[in-house]
C-alpha cells in the first residue's frame, strides 16, 4: 500500500471532522476502485490538491465520478 494511502488511513478516527470525512472518502474510493484511484490520489497530492466525488448521491463510486480539486 502506498504511503499516500497510509497517510489517510491513519487519520480515520470517527470524529466527524473534515479530516476524518476526507480520510473515509479516500478509503471508500480505494476499496471500490483500487489502483486507478491510488494513482489519481497520488496525482492530486503532487499538485497539492484533493479528490472529491462529482456526484455525491451516486450509488456507486467509480473513477469517472472522481475529480481533482
Amino acid at each position: 500500500m502506498a504511503k499516500v494511502i497510509e497517510k489517510y488511513i491513519n487519520k480515520i478516527n470517527n470524529s466527524d471532522s473534515q479530516q476524518d470525512a476526507y480520510a473515509k472518502l479516500v478509503w471508500d474510493c480505494l476499496m471500490q476502485i483500487g489502483e486507478p484511484f491510488e494513482k489519481l490520489l497520488e496525482t492530486a497530492e503532487n499538485q497539492n490538491k484533493k479528490v472529491r466525488l462529482i456526484d455525491e448521491f451516486s450509488d456507486e463510486i467509480t473513477i469517472d465520478n472522481i475529480e481533482i480539486v
